[in-house]
């Protein structure tokens, strides 16, 4: 087990030494890292099960499995075996594939029943036997041995100086079921394979190259893609999400000198809304009503009653879920739009109002840019949140019935830094499946013989790029990621009852509706509040999530505290501690 673990964690290591390739030009990123630890190993098979599309035709399959395999045979000495299937039959063919390994482990163990029952029989045999006749029968099964170890050594031997000498050995051919590589076809799917211990876990091979897979797909994210703290597959990285901004004219800044840079919340706002309000009266203080930032939702629906507090600018530290509506920040909120509504700051008419002083706006930096081009200036109000559903749309793992996963990672490696396999398990064969544009970053497709999906096919952020694509792909989908925070719930899958589970849907009910309709600055908040905190404590709310709920989310909450908190740093003063209205981030 240690010698696995060790392997992987030399792969993982070469993962991340070539994560800088892009287009087609880097195909020897991970070749000179390699050579030591392929010249001594022996030669095999793997199999890669992917989805493709109807229109995929054997041939193209079997002719870009040859052109993989150059890659993967000079620098791995593996041959890869491809199974593509559409994905109406995806799933069918993975669950053919277990069945006919659970066929497999019968017939072992049938076997092993009838060897033991053979054995006991012989033991009976050798009662009646003399002690020179049972000497002789313990001698012979002993040179039988020897004979047999020193032929299988010999063997072995032989072998291994063959392939020390660079003589082609051919790798032994796949005889019975075999599963290795899985592509896995979304968040549902992921859940499902890690329940039934259909993957291996990555975490301990992801600690040493965590930070430079980092160029490619951010902590967030892999964060994120964890269940209950391990992470079972890696992510196909693309643009997760976009942030929400502060908004301000910048003439109207300019002119009352209001410091935006100390801006966290809108709590920090209500001095400039007022001034607004007081001396510009051509001008809406505030578009529209928002809802509340740096809280994170169990179900990641906002609204959802249970929550957790996580804000924008310091480490995850929250212990436990809370009610919804027992959250002091969040009480805040409710009441600080009312003010806002009740001292006219909000526009009768947000979708038809031009002359607004502020405006909570979604959008990437070049956004931020633009806004700032037509007079505004912004300030981050609050983060994207990479939510396991969002992330793990398509992922590739390793399969926990391989017999190598140390060469299994070898290739997803391939998969995520080299440009020219990524092209080929993407494209298919140049010149023959498709062409490169005058560009230099486009593929034009010349027939749909060989047809995947950009999604799920490893690292969007190498190779070229489909026909329709915006050149700035990576680079805004770089900079979308660079932009979001864990949720607070990352690879939390809590098991409950079918009592418990029906006690959340009613919590669910019972709260429908109240967050939106608290957060627009009803006049009546602290009615609607009670009413729905009255309703939630009918149903033992506060009781289920004490028992029932923090029970399994606890030591979730403590490690993703502890690994954020690692990530940036033991130092407090590295963080800027939000406080609204100076008071507590929980519970009331």
């Amino acid at each position: 087990m240690k010698k696995r673990i060790l392997s992987f964690l030399m792969v993982l290591s070469m993962l991340v030494c070539s994560l800088a390739s892009c287009g087609g030009t880097d195909s020897n990123s991970t070749a000179s890292t390699t050579d030591e630890t392929t010249s001594s190993r022996k030669a095999l098979y793997l199999t890669l099960y992917a989805i493709t599309n109807e229109s995929t035709t054997d041939e193209a399959v079997k002719a870009v499995e040859a052109q993989l395999n150059r890659l993967t045979e000079s620098r791995y000495k593996t041959t890869l075996q491809l199974r593509y299937y559409t994905e109406d039959k995806y799933q069918e063919a993975l669950d053919s594939m277990y069945a006919e390994f659970d066929k497999q482990k019968a017939e072992e163990e049938a076997k092993a029943a009838e060897e033991a029952a053979e054995a006991a029989k012989k033991k009976e045999e050798e009662k009646n036997m003399s002690a020179e006749e049972l000497r002789k029968k313990r001698q012979e099964e002993r040179l039988a041995a020897k004979e047999a170890e020193k032929k299988a050594k010999e063997e072995a031997e032989a072998e291994q100086e063959a392939i020390e000498n660079g003589e082609d050995v051919a790798p032994d051919p796949i005889t019975g079921p075999q599963m290795d590589i899985v592509f896995i076809n979304g968040y549902e799917a992921y859940k499902t394979m890690v329940d039934n211990d259909l993957l291996v876990a990555m975490d301990e091979y992801l600690t040493l190259s965590n930070k430079l897979i980092g160029d490619y797909i951010p902590s967030t994210i892999l964060s994120a893609a964890q269940i209950n703290t391990k992470t079972y597959g890696i992510p196909t990285n693309q643009a997760v999400g976009v942030s929400d901004y502060f908004v301000f004219r910048k003439d109207i800044v300019d002119k009352y000198n209001f410091n935006i840079k100390s801006v966290k919340t809108l709590y920090n706002c209500e001095d400039m809304l007022a001034t607004v309000k007081k001396n510009e009266p051509g001008i809406v203080p505030m578009l529209a009503p928002v809802t509340c930032s740096g809280i994170d939702f169990y179900t990641g629906e906002e609204g959802y009653p249970i929550a957790v507090t996580n804000n924008e600018f310091s480490y995850f530290s929250a212990e436990k879920a809370f009610n919804l509506f027992n959250i002091f920040t969040v009480n805040s909120h409710f009441e600080r739009m009312a003010n806002f509504r009740a001292n006219g700051y909000f526009a009768a008419d947000p979708e038809n109002c031009d002359n607004w002083f502020l405006a909570i706006k979604t959008g990437s930096l070049k956004d931020v840019q633009q806004w700032e081009s037509e007079g505004y200036v912004a300030t981050l109000y609050r983060k994207s949140i990479a939510t396991a559903p969002q992330v793990c749309t398509a992922l590739y793992g390793i399969s926990s019935y391989t017999k190598y996963p140390d060469r299994c990672m070898e290739i997803i490696q391939m998969m995520y830094t080299d440009a020219n396999f990524r092209n080929l398990f993407m494209y298919g064969i140049e010149n023959e499946n498709y062409v490169v544009d005058e560009n230099g970053m486009t593929a034009h497709m010349l027939n749909d013989t060989y047809s995947m999906d950009f999604y799920k096919t490893g690292n969007t952020f190498i190779g070229y790029l489909p026909e329709g694509t915006p050149l700035t792909y990576v680079e805004d989908a770089k900079e979308a990621n660079q932009g979001i925070k864990t949720s607070g719930f990352a690879g939390f899958t809590p098991t409950f009852s079918e009592d418990q589970a029906k006690l959340l849907e009613e919590f669910a009910a019972a709260a429908s509706g109240y967050y939106t309709k608290l957060c627009s600055g009803v006049p009546d908040w602290k009615e609607q509040l009670a009413e729905v905190q009255g309703k939630l404590a009918a149903l033992g709310f506060d009781q289920f999530l004490e028992d029932s709920f923090n029970v399994q989310y606890e030591p979730i909450a403590k490690d993703l505290s502890d690994t954020a908190k690692a990530l940036q740093g033991s130092s407090l003063s590295d963080y800027v501690e939000i406080e609204d209205d100076g008071a507590p981030a929980h519970e009331e």
